[in-house]
């Protein structure tokens, strides 16, 4: 068990790493008393009841598992014949509400046999949404009053009309 400051929200975290047990009553009762990681499978037997099991584990605890980005599988063998979503973020939602645009990202493995999860927490933003306009607007009944209702009354008032037609634009 860990704790830390996330500094560009100040807000206190604290975070478990849990390396489950390979025995199934012992992984339920991992399950229920702590957040637990299973998931997706290749080229290794998926036990369909464990996989419900910890299902119901989420829902019943009201957490949300945040969609994991980048590649699919988080765990492979030395051989990469095995892989699996093993490692997951699950939160409560809550967490939202300091964490509003939070995103995980699965990056390439490395020299471990779990691959890194990069946490993010930021907007995209793209700039503004581009201009466009149709010539079949032009043929509608009333849109030539509409943009001059709405030029004239958009509330931008500038001594210079240059500025004043940027604004508007």
């Amino acid at each position: 068990m860990d704790e830390g400051l996330w500094i560009p929200n100040d807000v206190r975290l604290m975070w478990i790493v849990v390396y489950a047990p390979q025995n199934l009553s012992n992984k339920i009762a991992l399950w229920y008393s702590l957040v637990n990681l299973i998931g997706e499978r290749f080229g290794s037997v998926f036990n369909e009841r464990q996989s419900d099991i910890f299902n119901e584990f989420i829902t019943t605890s009201s957490l949300i598992d945040i969609p994991l980005g980048g590649f699919k599988f988080t765990w492979t063998d030395k051989w990469g014949s095995k892989m699996s979503k093993l490692d997951r973020f699950l939160v409560f939602e809550r967490f939202y509400e300091v964490f509003p645009h939070a995103t995980c990202v699965v990056l390439e493995k490395g020299i471990l046999d779990h691959c890194l999860i990069l946490f993010k927490d930021f907007v995209v933003d793209h700039g503004p949404t581009p201009f466009c306009f149709f010539d079949s607007w032009l043929e509608m009944d009333g849109f030539h009053d509409l943009v001059v209702q709405i030029w004239n009354h958009d509330g931008i008032i500038d001594a210079s009309g240059f500025i004043s037609i940027k604004k508007k634009l």
